[in-house]
């Protein structure tokens, strides 16, 4: 099973941001790394008259389209993380972005402007990354902070971290 870290944080905090330079830093490690992203809000990654949306629209219940190096499948239904997990049980390392009400080992992203205390469960909490100067129970990394961040998640995955 590969190791499983969130990345939460509230809208616009930065997330995405931190989780693209880990995806980097981890794959130059030599990391097979995963992503999932949970978008509250919904999303379409099929447009109007493109054949794969005149399916879905026709009924399909999945849907797939498959071309030189890459996939996409697309079902009329809601996901369960723990299917996710299965696809991706391949990877060294699954990246949540959100999801914040589950229960795995996270990086909680704080922008001072969106909000200003961790929402996390402290014992889930693995690290802070902040513009501000928290006192928090794990540590805290500025944005800048990054390549120290992967410092620390390489040593704390060695000493059994993540799930």
């Amino acid at each position: 099973m590969p190791l499983i870290l969130q990345i939460v944080g509230y809208s616009n905090s930065g997330k995405t941001t931190v989780a693209e330079k880990l995806v980097q830093l981890f794959t130059r490690h030599g990391f097979k790394v995963g992503v999932v992203k949970h978008d509250v809000h919904g999303f379409e990654v099929d447009q109007p008259g493109k054949d794969t949306y005149r399916y879905r629209q026709a009924g399909g219940v999945k849907v797939g389209i498959l071309g030189p190096g890459k996939a996409a499948f697309m079902v009329e239904r809601e996901v369960l993380l723990e299917e996710v997990f299965e696809f991706y049980r391949d990877m060294d390392l699954i990246l949540v972005e959100g999801f914040k009400n589950r229960p795995f080992p996270r990086i909680e992203v704080i922008r001072s402007e969106i909000y200003q205390e961790p929402f996390s469960p402290p014992e889930l909490l693995v690290a802070v990354v902040s513009d501000l100067n928290l006192e928090v129970d794990c540590p805290v990394f500025g944005f800048g902070e990054i390549d120290n961040l992967f410092q620390f998640l390489l040593k704390y995955f060695e000493k059994g971290g993540g799930v």
